[in-house]
């Protein structure tokens, strides 16, 4: 219990803190400026999905039950293969850049790499945590880089106008997770990764792994791309400004997930894979219940509270574009907490390797995100957003309740 108030502590924390950032912004930084930071974060949580195939999936699962050198040695073909993938993406992005059309700001450009290649290896390193049951040092390291540098980012731009930009805050997020990393390989020091040398690095593993992770890997795309989709059809077919309006909301209903991920779901989901492994049913549907009541209470009174509470930030931000388009929060509201109700179906699959009913769902919820959206956003410009966040999650709520039924 103790742990649990710590993580939700740390991610209130970081909440704050991220409102702060959000509010600076939409006090001194250009609607365009926001849109820009939007897209930055927006390719940086597509990244995380992309790099790696998805393989700490099969793997944070195994490595529930391993020890010894056994896991040092999973831990780090993972690791392995995930900075093979970071060099490809880094070759690949920098073709992109030499040969695009399109004018790109190059500092914008790379630090946005640079945070796509940090926040995969932060995010493969915090899955294997918490499938250690690590949740507490995993919720600190994602505090750390994603929180512990705004402070400074505020203050410095209060005393020096002149660093008000999206640069500098893209400088101070590398930072962040850098230090970040840094603890994460404090912690691991003790693992003995040097003697797990003498086992040779499982190609067959990896190979047998990212084949069976392969639709998910989709899936996670389909999921994860379905949640920015809005931000890059805005940005096709309306403005920047109106992007940063999308991604000032947006960055609300990501936050009420991040506390249930790491308040709830992170805590209870490798009791669900342990369940399983022992055969303990009863248990097993127990923790379930669990994790559903405690998501289905948490996220509403989250989202009630945002929900009042943002209205009044946006007045105080001056920009009145914001405030009347806040009908797109609360829409946006409704999506995650559809979304959080329903995450211990999802991890109920995932504990008995479902994997198939997973990736579908993804599937669903991407093509329903996408044509949603691009109906509603080319036809009503930005009001379309508004219908866009609800219509979209209907499909993904049917699909995983299908599911309930078929497990």
């Amino acid at each position: 219990m103790k742990s649990r108030i710590l993580s939700f502590f740390l991610r209130i924390t970081g909440l704050v803190l991220k409102l702060c950032l959000t509010l600076y912004m939409g006090r001194f930084f250009s609607l365009e400026d926001m849109g820009t930071y939007g897209l930055v974060a927006a390719f940086a949580v597509v990244s995380i999905s992309i790099l790696g195939f998805r393989l700490d999936f099969i793997a944070t699962r195994e490595v529930i039950n391993l020890g010894g050198l056994l896991l040092t040695a999973r831990i780090r073909d993972q690791i392995i293969f995930y900075v093979i993938c970071y060099i490809i993406f880094g070759i690949a992005g920098c073709i992109y850049y030499y040969f695009s059309d399109t004018p790109t700001d190059k500092l914008v450009y790379i630090l946005a790499l640079i945070i796509g290649v940090f926040e995969s290896v932060s995010t493969l390193c915090s899955g294997n945590l918490v499938a250690l049951q690590k949740p507490l040092t995993a919720n600190l390291c994602f505090f750390i880089r994603s929180s512990l540098w705004i402070p400074a980012v505020i203050i410095i731009g209060f005393l020096f106008p002149e660093y008000r930009n999206v640069q500098i805050i893209l400088i101070f997020w590398n930072c962040g997770i850098i230090a970040s990393l840094l603890l994460n390989a404090w912690i691991w020091r003790k693992m003995k990764f040097w003697q797990s040398l003498s086992i040779p690095i499982n190609w067959k593993w990896i190979k047998n792994s990212i084949f069976k992770a392969f639709p998910i890997w989709i899936g996670s795309i389909c999921l994860t791309f379905s949640g920015y989709v809005d931000r890059f059809i805005v940005e096709t077919y309306l403005d920047r400004a109106s992007v940063g309006i999308i991604s000032f909301y947006s960055s609300f209903a990501v936050a009420v997930y991040n506390i249930m991920n790491s308040g709830v779901f992170s805590f209870l989901y490798p009791k669900l894979v342990k369940c399983i492994s022992t055969s303990n049913l009863k248990e097993f549907n127990n923790v379930a219940k669990k994790m559903r009541n405690q998501a289905i209470l948490g996220s509403s009174v989250i989202c009630f509270i945002i929900a009042f509470v943002v209205p009044v930030f946006c007045l105080w931000s001056g920009k009145k574009e914001l405030l009347s388009n806040i009908s797109i929060l609360w829409a946006m509201l409704f999506g995650v907490w559809i979304k959080c109700i329903t995450e211990y179906i999802y991890y109920i699959c995932y504990a008995k390797e479902k994997d198939k009913l997973i990736w579908i769902g993804n599937l669903v919820f991407v093509i329903s995100s996408t044509l949603v959206n691009l109906i509603f956003i080319s036809s009503m410009a930005l009001s379309g957003a508004v219908y866009g966040a609800v219509l979209s999650v209907i499909p993904f709520f049917l699909w995983r309740v299908l599911c309930l039924k078929k497990i």
